[in-house]
């Protein structure tokens, strides 16, 4: 209880931080080896600007992470990430220069002899990081391939998972989780993927992630926000984590998801910003080519609702301030999006913007603290039993 105490402590000091961002998405690369049918970035991804785009270096990544110090979260994302060799590396430099408390990598868990390595040359020198490596697995088997248009991905995403549960033995600061994006094309049969999905891949966490922004074929979104909070249900009630062992934040994880998949569904029903927005302030996302953005979901929200009051949802360039984050958020376009964000014009359902908007909200601090007390509780009282696998709908 005291290390989860401590973790909380340090996470409640970078929400009270105020003036600059803790918490990055990074994407380091929009080049992808997937034509996922609920893609995101499809758009960026599947054209040719993905293969002529230039892309940061190590250096240049080097200085804009030195500039933004130390992070209460980072992502780093793509594209599919392990695309770049020197993805490992990638992780070792934003480690080094920002110390986050949370490192999550999102990949589809096709290039395991990158991923692995990696993965364990960064817990090794981030041993206070919590780093989370969460495998992208929409379907059983065949179903995951036929979803994510890579044949054979199944066999290589369940090939990298046992790797990194090897890596986990020696690393308890490593987590290995399953992301399941719960979309149109798996919505049936859902419950019996998932219980197929825990007994053939044992994640450590399970993550459900609600489809969402401009995708390829509108029907990808085409799911019942009601059906998204019965399996979100499902998944909590269903695999309760130990409590034992690993790293102090695991415990704080099973209060936030619980908080984050409440307000992800209260947003998809509202329409509206339910807690405060941290896109563009405490938040940004930077594309591989350095642009400057407050999250994922404006640029197509702005698409689907478009307003005089904002013209581009990109804050700035980093080349043009020397990649500086700060200097390039004092930025006029980078202050009129972020007051944007800030004035609740625009809402989302991303999990990546709402897990560290509540993270970084001290108001809901209490509420967050009265809920690990009753979750110690609850796993002091409950009988031994053999480890069994958590889940959450936090990304």
């Amino acid at each position: 209880m005291l290390a989860q105490v401590k973790t909380a402590a340090r996470v409640a000091r970078c929400g009270m931080t105020s003036g600059r961002p803790m918490s990055l998405v990074y994407l380091t690369t929009m080049k992808c080896n997937a034509r996922c049918k609920m893609c995101l970035y499809w758009k960026e991804v599947w054209g040719s600007e993905s293969q002529n785009r230039g892309t940061m270096t190590l250096e240049q990544i080097d200085t804009f992470t030195k500039s933004m110090g130390r992070l209460l979260q980072t992502q780093i994302s793509g594209g599919e990430p392990f695309i770049r060799k020197d993805m490992g590396e990638i992780m070792l430099v934003i480690g080094r220069n920002c110390n986050p408390v949370i490192m999550t990598i999102p990949t589809n868990g096709s290039y395991p002899d990158r991923i692995v390595p990696a993965a364990k040359a960064l817990c090794t020198q981030n041993p206070g990081t919590m780093l989370r490596m969460n495998i992208s697995v929409d379907g059983y088997r065949d179903k995951q391939d036929e979803i994510r248009k890579i044949p054979g991905l199944y066999a290589k995403c369940k090939d990298t998972i046992m790797r990194l549960k090897e890596v986990q033995k020696e690393c308890p600061n490593l987590t290995v989780n399953i992301t399941t994006v719960l979309s149109y094309y798996n919505v049936d049969g859902i419950d019996n993927t998932i219980e197929k999905l825990r007994e053939d891949l044992c994640p450590d966490h399970f993550n459900m992630m609600l489809a969402r922004g401009d995708t390829p074929e509108a029907q990808a979104l085409d799911v019942p926000v009601e059906e998204y909070e019965r399996v979100a249900e499902k998944i909590r009630n269903g695999m309760e984590q130990s409590g034992k062992g690993g790293h102090p934040l695991k415990g704080l994880g099973k209060v936030l998801e619980k908080e984050v998949s409440s307000i992800v569904s209260r947003i998809a029903k509202e329409k509206r910003q339910v807690v405060p927005c941290i896109g563009g302030t405490k938040h940004i996302m930077i594309d591989d080519d350095g642009s400057i953005l407050p999250c994922d979901i404006l640029k197509p929200f702005l698409l689907h609702n478009p307003t005089p009051e904002l013209d581009s949802p990109f804050m700035a360039k980093l080349s043009d301030f020397n990649y500086s984050v700060p200097d390039a958020l004092a930025s006029v376009q980078a202050r009129k999006v972020a007051q944007f964000v800030k004035d609740g014009k625009c809402w989302c359902t991303s999990e990546c913007l709402v897990t560290p908007g509540v993270m970084l909200t001290p108001s809901i601090y209490p509420k967050l603290g009265m809920s690990m007390v009753r979750q110690f509780i609850e796993d002091l009282v409950r009988p031994s039993q053999e480890p069994v696998h958590a889940a959450s709908t936090v990304e």
